[in-house]
């Protein structure tokens, strides 16, 4: 009678055992799929960086979503979205919402983003005063000086994109943006509107140049009475180089940050762990941003063009 017993408990042992070695966890950093929505300002390095995460590791997969900015935000504190990346911080009116509605959240600055002011490359203009973009973008002047003075066909995105509200709240200073402004759905069509038009200028994050610098021009900015620090001669110029973006030379400059809701450590903390460290920020160095989560050095700017001073 006890032989039966004892086989029957060995019995439930190894099944029990034989049970554990099949289980696998079922988080991981490093493997499963998640969807980030990403402001659209910063598709090209962010589908790059997610790209690269999953040539890291094999079983990772990170849907981008490209939506603008404050549809992201939307979606992040409806809980229909965990995980957004934004080429600005949350403002104040995002702030009260989320701190008044107890929203717990990590957030992490990853980069410095710049919006790039291009135009046509026929256009003479390389270098603009802020107060000149001022007078374009609110429709106070709208032709260009040089030349026969063809009318100015300015483009933006859209108004809910964090070129918007960085642009208004720096050159703009809050205004709205004048009646002869054209707004486009994406950044790769204002690329190619300004392409296409000899009149045309237009707003784009710096990662949208790769590729696409030696076929518009990127302006220099500042002039007048400029003075971003006390070390600047007033009156200069920059370009959005990494240099002069790192040291806020550069007027529109702006912070990238990847923001959280997921409590579990899952593959979307393994992304944002991997483009907080030193390969996902190289990534940022070869789009023409620059790396703030980890010290690295700057050697390969996006082109001579943008390093242009």
């Amino acid at each position: 009678m006890n032989v039966p017993a004892r086989m029957t408990r060995v019995g439930l042992i190894l099944l029990l055992a034989l049970a554990g070695c099949d289980q696998q966890p079922t988080v991981s950093t490093t493997r499963g799929k998640a969807t980030v929505e990403c402001d659209e300002s910063l598709a090209p390095v962010m589908q790059f960086q997610a790209e690269d995460f999953h040539n890291t590791y094999p079983e990772g997969f990170i849907q981008i979503r490209l939506v603008d900015a404050r549809e992201a935000v939307v979606n992040f504190v409806n809980d229909s979205i965990r995980v957004i990346v934004l080429a600005r911080a949350f403002n104040k009116e995002e702030m009260d919402y989320i701190k008044d509605a107890k929203i717990e959240y990590e957030g992490y600055k990853v980069a410095m983003d710049a919006v790039a002011v291009v135009v046509n490359k026929q256009n003479p203009a390389t270098t603009l005063r802020l107060t000149e973009l001022d007078s374009i973008y609110s429709s106070t002047v709208t032709r260009w000086s040089a030349g026969k003075k063809p009318l100015i066909d300015a483009y933006v995105g859209d108004i809910n994109s964090s070129t918007d509200e960085v642009f208004r709240a720096t050159i703009l200073k809050g205004k709205p943006f004048g009646p002869t402004v054209t707004r486009v759905k994406s950044s790769g069509e204002l690329l190619e509107k300004v392409k296409q038009d000899p009149g045309g200028i237009g707003l784009v994050g710096v990662s949208w140049l790769k590729g696409h610098d030696q076929e518009v021009t990127v302006c220099r900015l500042g002039g007048g009475s400029y003075q971003p620090d006390t070390t600047v001669v007033m009156g200069q110029f920059y370009s959005p180089a990494q240099a002069h973006v790192l040291r806020k030379y550069y007027p529109l400059w702006k912070e990238v940050y990847m923001y959280t809701r997921e409590v579990r450590r899952d593959v979307s903390y393994g992304f944002i762990a991997y483009v907080k460290d030193r390969k996902g920020q190289q990534n940022f160095i070869n789009h023409g941003l620059v790396p703030t989560a980890v010290p690295v050095r700057m050697v390969d700017l996006t082109s001579q063009k943008v390093q242009q001073r």
